[in-house]
């Protein structure tokens, strides 16, 4: 008779410890950085034309080396100025208000605001502080947006080029970043709830990644591989903090197509994976050393399917909810049975052999049970 094993029915699954990392508001961050380059230029026109707050209505000293500049368009400036041109220009330290309300505060040198200064968007709420040439950011500085989004770091004409962090109002941060012409390129997203996305190439666009990466989950796991739009899609390697390893194929943060999964207490299992079960044809060793090559749904044994026991046991047929269930054979060092099971117990019209005497009985089974009650198989018990 078939020896008892122990008995422990689960789901293989590991996607449920994978969590989608969230896009931060990197995006209208982004966005607004960009208009509102283009919105700092705005007092000027086209290069080799005239500036509009170059049409000075009038300019009075107010101090030995200040003066008080009004132009045309409504836009004021109150600091020093050089006054060996025609007309006038912002030169040295000083602060201008434009017609929209913006103010620019700082170091002007011929005209244009140049070195350290602080420039506030009347209509936005954003700040920017930091170091400016001809007008434009660049270099060292800081820009506050309204929303509570903060990038600290480089700019190069005007945009976040080179290092810097940006720290979104949501809590997650940017670091270690490599920036170009006001995009991410390359560097590491630590999200408020502790997990950490790491970017290998310039896969950044507007605080969403695609591309090569690793991610390290607050709980210790860790996957390596292909990330589409801040989501685990494509191959790679999962790491579990329980020591289970998941080499394969990922869709939307879970195990989904070809892969080999690796457990930590031994056994593993390959094949197909579908939203992170097994399902498909699937060869699964087990730790006691017994293996099943057959079809899963569900994480569970449905379909055909050949378990073997280390002992030389076998089952071979159809399987449903992960136990023998309908059309099979059962064969032992003793016995063997083919007919009908249900649950994992001869179940209707089959046939038993002797494996010792060689004598055959046909009979229909109950529970594992023949009709004269002489022929008892019990439950075939097999690891999940």
């Amino acid at each position: 008779m078939a020896r008892a094993k122990s008995v422990r029915r689960r789901q293989e699954f590991l996607g449920d410890q994978v969590q989608e990392a969230s896009p931060t508001r990197a995006n209208s961050s982004r966005n607004a950085l960009d208009k509102l380059v283009a919105g700092m230029d705005k007092v000027k026109i086209e290069k080799g034309r005239k500036k509009h707050c170059h049409l000075i209505k009038r300019a009075l000293k107010t101090q030995a080396d200040e003066y008080k500049i009004v132009y045309t368009d409504g836009s004021t400036y109150v600091g020093q100025a050089l006054v060996s041109t025609n007309p006038l220009q912002r030169h040295g330290k000083g602060a201008f208000e434009a017609h929209d309300g913006d103010v620019l505060n700082g170091t002007w040198k011929d005209d244009r605001l140049h070195g350290f200064g602080t420039r506030i968007f009347t209509r936005t709420g954003d700040r920017h502080e930091g170091m400016y040439y001809k007008d434009k950011r660049h270099g060292p500085g800081t820009y506050l947006w309204a929303n509570g989004d903060k990038y600290v770091g480089d700019f190069y004409n005007g945009r976040m080029h080179g290092s810097g962090v940006l720290i979104s109002s949501n809590g997650d941060i940017f670091e270690g970043c490599k920036w170009e012409k006001g995009v991410i390129a390359s560097g590491t997203k630590k999200l408020i709830n502790g997990d950490v996305l790491h970017g290998f190439d310039q896969g950044w666009v507007d605080g969403i990644y695609t591309g090569q990466g690793r991610k390290v989950f607050r709980n210790g796991d860790e996957y390596v591989g292909t990330f589409k739009a801040n989501t685990i899609t494509g191959f790679g390697t999962f790491n579990r903090s329980n020591g289970d390893i998941y080499v394969g194929e990922m869709v939307l943060n879970k195990m989904h197509g070809s892969g080999h999964l690796q457990f930590c207490q031994g056994g593993d299992a390959r094949g197909t994976f579908v939203r992170s079960a097994l399902h498909g044809f699937v060869r699964r060793a087990y730790s006691s050393g017994a293996i099943y090559e057959g079809n899963f749904e569900n994480g569970l044994r449905h379909g055909f399917g050949l378990y073997k026991w280390i002992d030389g046991e076998a089952y071979q047929g159809m399987w449903e909810n992960d136990r023998p269930h309908g059309n099979g054979v059962w064969i032992s060092e003793e016995q063997m049975y083919h007919g009908i099971w249900s649950g994992g117990v001869p179940h209707g019209h089959g046939c038993f052999i002797n494996q010792h005497t060689k004598q055959t009985y046909f009979d229909d089974f109950i529970q594992g049970h023949n009709q004269t009650g002489t022929i008892v198989i019990h439950e075939l018990h097999t690891e999940s």
